[in-house]
């Protein structure tokens, strides 16, 4: 049973020390971080008590609050008059305060400084120090000049800021770049010219643009079972099908036997490739990680390039170029294609910054909170980006069996990347076998060979991801067989809390959470539960910038009856964040927070582990955007899963839950939803027999027949 209840109201005082990490890691109230700075608003000029001040029509500023941004703070300083533009960490804005005055700002009362937007805080340290190692970038090296990217205030208009831009000597304009409300100008540049851009009005920050590389390459049945040669998902009919993975990555040989078609060019009528957005080529690695992800050879062919959803189409693309814009469209591109699951194995390695790439990653998981964007991180010795984007799930590799229970270790993978993050947070996040694991190779045929690295540890994670995401499509969920009544669709966070919530500690690593492992390796089986089994789960969910999303100071809980205390209770907390602004050193906008209460009382807070489990008591986590609360013997009775909003500075904050706990195994032939097993499950059953739905393909074979209404039969007897 469980009972959901949305609670409104102002929280209490914010506590600072609620970091996953190091406390100094969270910015406090009056300090503002950009690009590894920290400018602290409380020993600078404060216009807001300056005699005589007045703010100029068209120049930019910033101002710090006292708290959070709320809807009623926010209506307050549209009236007095300021335009809002970029959130600055921590609770600051650059804003136009044109149509203000420093009177009308400072009788609201909870606004504490503004300054003018600084020039010094335009430019990127590392500007025009990368190293160049594509052959474009060893051109413009060669010839003196950086290829930067120039970013502009949200909502301001570009045209005259790039007239100013392309008037300063030797500066190229390539092009202007738009996501959502931002522009950015993508420019070629000697470094004498960056003065001249830090003092243009309308420039916001400038950096390098990056360089994306790939990153280096029996593993099926671990993430599924993690017992050899048992695949327990599979078996029971989920192989990805009717799902949809985006592949970014070299070109995939199409006619390779893990994706070759008859005759069929790669299209709408083809088995697994809807779409190939390129022009047809070949690449080791794409088609290496393209069948791990969904390759499927057909019968008599071998089954060693067999994919973790080998039951799913993909669509594809090559990398993009090396900025936001790039990075964006190409996932919207497979967004619109039907893809929900996007595989990444390629990233930056020259670069921790937050950058345009982490910020389109960021953006477009806010936008488009259905998808879940998957990415290998770096095998150098840290991570880099965009894997430390806040709305990816950075996925780590771990040796292949037998040493599944141990980080990779193999030549040529000096890593895999440990975090955290430059500001502090935790990535990876999770795990999967890369070291070594066999796939595909070669323009044709089906030859395999086996290579090592963190690019085949992401699209096992990915393929584990569609099997999440047909499971609760299906109905699966929370009887443990396929009843159309109980389908919805999941959010990208759900998956990946429920992926992050089934992981498991790997046994030859020291400490649970860390920095290498984060939340340990995927095990499918931990995320799903089916029918006679006493491991139950649930999922909660809400959408971005929906009316069921939360702004500052609510939260909602639900309640789950724990009735068999050998099953660990666990319990994840996903929430896709705003975008903060490219070169933030501190990425986080908004935060919820995982809080869940025993029958007893006691209190467990999302990330509060010692000794591998949770512990009670304990601040909030205020800077990851995955929480977990693991406790492995729990007490019998009502268990309380709460998330609270502690600070949604931007829109209003979606998010997925997933908990697994001890109980009751669960009635598979309810078919109508009602909790027995009657008549009215007969009657549903047969209706969606009769009408051929995959809602009635119960033995897996992928073919409504009477095996299928034998089974039934066989699940209606048992009842509950």
């Amino acid at each position: 049973m469980r009972r959901a209840s949305l609670i409104l109201g102002l929280t209490g005082a914010i506590a600072f020390a609620g970091s996953a990490r190091a406390d100094e890691v969270l910015p406090r109230a009056g300090e503002i971080r950009l690009d590894g700075r920290v400018i602290d608003t409380r020993v600078r000029d404060n216009l807001l008590t300056r005699p005589g001040a007045v703010f100029e029509p068209g120049r930019r500023y910033a101002l710090a609050l006292d708290g959070p941004m709320t809807p009623d703070r926010r209506a307050a300083l549209e009236a007095a008059g300021v335009r809002l533009l970029d959130y600055l960490p921590m609770w600051a804005f650059a804003a136009d305060l044109g149509g203000s005055t420093p009177e009308r700002m400072a009788a609201l009362g909870f606004v504490t400084w503004v300054g003018g937007y600084a020039p010094e805080w335009k430019l990127a340290g590392a500007l025009g120090t990368t190293p160049a190692v594509t052959p474009a970038r060893m051109a413009l090296d060669a010839a003196g000049l950086v290829a930067a990217q120039v970013w502009l205030f949200e909502g301001d208009d570009a045209d005259p800021v790039v007239d100013r831009i392309s008037r300063l000597d030797g500066v190229t304009v390539a092009r202007v770049e738009r996501s959502g409300g931002t522009a950015s100008v993508l420019i070629t540049a000697p470094p004498g010219a960056f003065a001249g851009l830090a003092a243009i009005e309308g420039v916001r920050f400038v950096h390098d643009q990056p360089q994306f590389t790939p990153r280096d390459v029996n593993a099926p049945w671990v993430v599924q079972s993690n017992a050899q040669g048992q695949f327990s998902v599979w078996d029971r009919g989920l192989t990805g099908r009717g799902q949809i993975v985006g592949i970014i990555d070299g070109w995939v040989a199409w006619q390779h036997c893990a994706f070759i078609d008859g005759g069929v060019l790669p299209g709408p009528a083809h088995r697994k490739i809807l779409a190939y957005n390129t022009a047809f080529n070949y690449d080791a690695h794409g088609t290496y990680v393209a069948a791990l992800a969904v390759g499927d050879p057909l019968p008599p062919n071998p089954q060693s390039t067999r994919g973790v959803a080998f039951g799913a189409r993909m669509v594809f693309n090559t990398w993009p170029e090396t900025n936001e814009a790039s990075v964006f469209e190409r996932f919207l591109l497979h967004h619109g294609q039907g893809a929900r699951v996007h595989n990444n194995s390629w990233g930056n390695d020259f670069s921790t910054a937050y950058d345009g790439p982490a910020r389109a990653i960021d953006n477009f998981s806010w936008l488009y909170d259905e998808s879940l964007l998957v990415f290998a991180v770096s095998n150098q010795l840290t991570i880099k980006n965009p894997e430390n984007a806040k709305n990816a799930l950075a996925v780590t590799a771990t040796g292949n069996w037998p040493s599944q229970s141990s980080m990779c270790s193999a030549a040529g993978v000096p890593g895999p990347g440990r975090g955290p993050t430059s500001d502090g947070r935790r990535k990876p996040e999770v795990a999967a076998p890369g070291c070594p694991v066999l796939s595909a190779s070669g323009v044709s045929g089906c030859s395999t060979w086996t290579t090592s690295g963190t690019s085949a540890a992401a699209p096992l994670v990915s393929g584990a991801a569609v099997l999440v995401r047909q499971y609760l499509l299906e109905g699966w969920h929370p009887a443990g067989a396929r009843i159309a009544g109980n389908a919805f669709t999941p959010s990208g966070a759900l998956v990946k809390a429920a992926l992050a919530n089934a992981s498991q500690d790997l046994t030859g690593e020291p400490g649970y959470p860390n920095d290498r492992e984060g939340w340990g390796r995927v095990l499918l089986d931990g995320a799903m539960t089916f029918a006679g089994e006493t491991q139950r789960s649930a999922f909660f969910q809400a959408f971005n910038s929906t009316p069921q999303a939360l702004t500052t100071g609510q939260s909602v809980q639900w309640t789950v009856a724990v009735t068999d205390a050998a099953v660990p209770f666990r319990a994840a907390l996903a929430f896709f964040d705003a975008p903060a602004v490219a070169g933030a050193s501190f990425a986080p906008v908004n935060d919820l927070d995982l809080r869940v209460t025993s029958p007893s009382g006691t209190v467990y807070r999302g990330n509060r582990f010692s000794g591998g489990v949770s512990v009670p008591g304990g601040s909030r986590d205020s800077i990851n955007s995955l929480e977990l609360v693991l406790v492995p013997s729990p007490a019998l009775g009502d268990w309380v899963v709460r998330v609270e909003a502690e600070a949604v500075n931007v829109g209003r904050q979606g998010y997925g839950v997933a908990v697994t706990y001890g109980g009751p195994p669960a009635c598979p032939a309810d078919y109508d939803g009602s909790g027995t097993i009657d008549f009215n499950d007969l009657l549903e059953f047969l209706n969606l027999f009769n009408a051929q739905s995959p809602m009635a393909e119960l033995t897996g074979d992928g073919v409504v027949d009477f095996n299928d209404m034998l089974e039934f039969l066989n699940r209606f007897n048992a009842g509950c």
